[in-house]
């Protein structure tokens, strides 16, 4: 956050990339995160913590049990953030664990990780999503979402795409 000198920032990773720069709307910046809903996924809290990851269709999704709040995760690969919401998980508090990993592999170590609860996506927008909300970040709806950014090439008109899960 001390890097970024404006109000907002794009966050362009590896896999991800802007197709039309005119599908571009300024009513984006009315959001502290944008990136697109990571399709067929949906998580779910209790008491903070994450209980279960579902992948598949949202028939999966039912039932949840009733202390459960369900979320669709954002993507980060492509995504718009606010300096607003890069300084809140410092000035907040908000720790990250990060847990060892499942394994290394290769001449040149690689590590990984059997669950994305390490993803910064997942810690903003889920694992974190309520507290950040309370203290006046807003997250784009759904629908915004999926016109900001898309996780699939499926032909509708969006800002970019992330393509990690094609």
């Amino acid at each position: 956050a001390d890097l970024v000198e404006t109000d907002f920032c794009l966050t362009v990773q590896d896999d991800g990339w802007v197709v039309d720069g005119n599908n571009w709307h300024d009513a984006f910046f009315a959001y502290d995160f944008i990136g697109a809903p990571i399709h067929n996924q949906w998580i779910t809290m209790r008491n903070g913590r994450i209980c279960q990851r579902i992948v598949g269709g949202q028939e999966a999704v039912l039932p949840i049990q009733r202390d459960e709040v369900l979320y669709v995760p954002m993507n980060g690969g492509l995504s718009l953030r606010s300096r607003k919401l890069l300084r809140a998980p410092r000035q907040l508090f908000l720790p990250m664990h990060i847990m060892s990993p499942d394994k290394l592999s290769g001449d040149v170590v690689g590590l990984s990780w059997g669950l994305a609860t390490q993803n910064e996506d997942i810690f903003l927008t889920v694992q974190y999503r309520d507290t950040l909300t309370a203290h006046g970040m807003v997250f784009a709806p759904d629908d915004v979402a999926a016109y900001f950014s898309t996780e699939s090439l499926n032909g509708n008109a969006v800002f970019g795409v992330d393509v990690s899960q094609l």
